[in-house]
């Protein structure tokens, strides 16, 4: 069996320079170039140009896992029966649709772990990559799920989910849980098709506002503009442009929903939108 130094070695690289991995400590990863990345709580931070957006930065108290559960709980305590059974709904959808056995996966976005702390207990003798840009909810998120792994093999990686550190295609499937929380998603989702194996899929959730909203009109003024991974029945050409074929178009969810305390736009009752759960296969 494989350890976690030979996979780093075949399959990522340096995102300086593109060339492999030749040495893998306790401590660091170096490149043929050289150019060194340290190891961070079994972390390895592999981007270091890119820098996490300020709104999005969860704390290091993040990096202890009572604090990522308490987060859990308050969000939990405030948020709305139908928001969390939407959550629910979406999350559930990736765990059924991936393979459960000897499978390499990658997780984008992995955050604090609301995918992969489900999925881990359905999975055996699978090699799961986490990538985040927040180093620091990645080492806490590893850590929370340490009594899950079982006979996975956990590798959590800094990086941009739009400049993955991984050869192109090597690997099998990648999931994700919101996918369009990505900022450019499209070039996102462009990085995911480089790095799948042919006949690889894509499989994801997301919550998509319909054109012409409240939370549509306030994103267009936002530095993050929607895109057609945001809107309603705007993202299927996007995808098959990119080159994948849209396997499962499953709609979880489609009505309106009431204004939460947890809302990151300023939308108002009723607005509809839409939870989508995805499966594209590599063309």
């Amino acid at each position: 069996m494989e350890t976690i130094k030979d996979l780093i070695i075949r399959n990522l690289h340096c995102l300086v320079c593109n060339e492999s991995f030749i040495e893998v400590s306790s401590n660091n990863v170096i490149c043929k170039n050289h150019h060194i990345f340290i190891i961070d709580e079994e972390v390895f931070v592999l981007e270091t140009k890119l820098k996490l957006a300020e709104k999005f930065k969860w704390g290091k108290k993040l990096r202890d896992p009572k604090e990522n559960l308490l987060l859990d709980e308050s969000q939990s305590t405030m948020a709305k029966e139908k928001s969390r059974k939407r959550m629910e709904n979406m999350i559930n959808f990736v765990v059924l649709n991936a393979k459960k056995e000897s499978m390499d996966i990658l997780d984008i976005a992995t955050g604090r772990g609301l995918l992969i702390k489900n999925l881990l207990p359905e999975i055996d003798n699978s090699i799961i990559y986490l990538t985040d840009l927040d180093t620091d909810v990645l080492v806490g998120t590893n850590k929370l799920i340490n009594n899950l792994v079982k006979t996975n093999t956990v590798i959590p990686i800094t990086s941009s989910a739009t400049h993955l550190p991984f050869e192109d295609n090597s690997i099998s499937e990648v999931i994700c849980f919101g996918i369009n929380n990505i900022r450019e998603t499209t070039v996102a989702i462009t990085e995911v098709r480089r790095v799948l194996k042919p006949g690889g899929k894509l499989i994801f959730s997301f919550s998509l506002m319909e054109e012409g909203s409240p939370s549509y009109i306030w994103s267009q003024t936002q530095e993050d503009k929607p895109g057609p991974f945001d809107v309603i029945d705007k993202w299927e050409i996007e995808a098959e442009n990119i080159g994948f074929k849209i396997l499962k178009n499953e709609i979880l969810f489609d009505g309106p929903v009431e204004k939460a305390k947890l809302d990151l736009t300023p939308r108002v009752n009723g607005e509809r939108f839409q939870d989508v759960g995805v499966i594209l296969l590599k063309k």
